[in-house]
């Protein structure tokens, strides 16, 4: 008796957003799709997969993100797990994509306060993610939009940006300000004896980087790391 067929003709896309090198993005699509190994599949299309180097162990989530139509969507992708442990270079693209999908509208002055994007950034600032991530998108539907952050997504991340009144009128100046603002953080302050808001820094990368590649491309980017603390 013949096993239960498992593999068929992939139906979805996988759309790697790289942490290095100067495309922005890739598509790693796979010919077959095997609904009972995934993983498997997915595993070799991370730039720093090495068929005898060290186990990628994959973890799935969603973020929203403005698509190819204009439109904000939850788009499914798969990251290492193990990326800080290993020391991944940072991913400032999807980093840059995760920061705007925040935003209601591409005037980046309101925010919905309910989305993941939100609340990670309410924890650890725009540090979102490290690593190459790879998206999952159901083919002929829109893809995440690379170019929402323009040609320097460190840039877009810094740049300050200000509540609307509609938002400042729902919230509070303050805590309007502190919402959109990319790196405040929600922490427990014992000198307060309570929960405040404190700014974070952003991870540009590992301060012993000897990556050329990368470094490169942090210079692209009006970042010279020799001249960074």
């Amino acid at each position: 008796m013949e096993g239960k067929k498992t593999k068929e003709p992939s139906k979805y896309s996988y759309m790697r957003i790289n942490c290095n090198g100067e495309l922005p993005f890739t598509f790693v699509n796979l010919d077959e799709f095997d609904k009972l190994d995934e993983y498997k599949q997915i595993r070799p299309l991370f730039s720093h997969y090495e068929e005898d180097g060290k186990m990628i162990y994959i973890g799935k989530t969603k973020y929203t993100r403005w698509c190819s139509n204009g439109k904000r969507y939850n788009v499914e992708m798969y990251f290492d797990e193990d990326g800080l442990s290993k020391k991944l270079l940072p991913n400032h693209r999807i980093n840059a994509m995760i920061n705007l999908g925040r935003f209601t509208s591409k005037k980046f002055d309101y925010l919905n306060e309910k989305t993941r994007n939100q609340q990670i950034k309410d924890c650890w600032g725009s540090n979102y993610m490290v690593g190459d991530v790879i998206c999952k998108i159901t083919t002929g539907k829109p893809i995440p939009d690379c170019s929402i952050f323009g040609d320097n997504p460190i840039k877009s991340i810094m740049e300050r940006r200000f509540p609307n009144t509609r938002m400042k009128n729902k919230y509070g100046e303050f805590l309007a300000e502190v919402m959109i603002d990319e790196f405040y953080t929600e922490k427990y302050i014992k000198e307060m004896g309570g929960v405040g808001w404190e700014r974070v820094k952003y991870n540009i990368g590992p301060k012993e980087c000897d990556d050329e590649e990368y470094l490169e491309l942090l210079k692209g980017w009006g970042i010279d790391w020799d001249d960074e603390e």
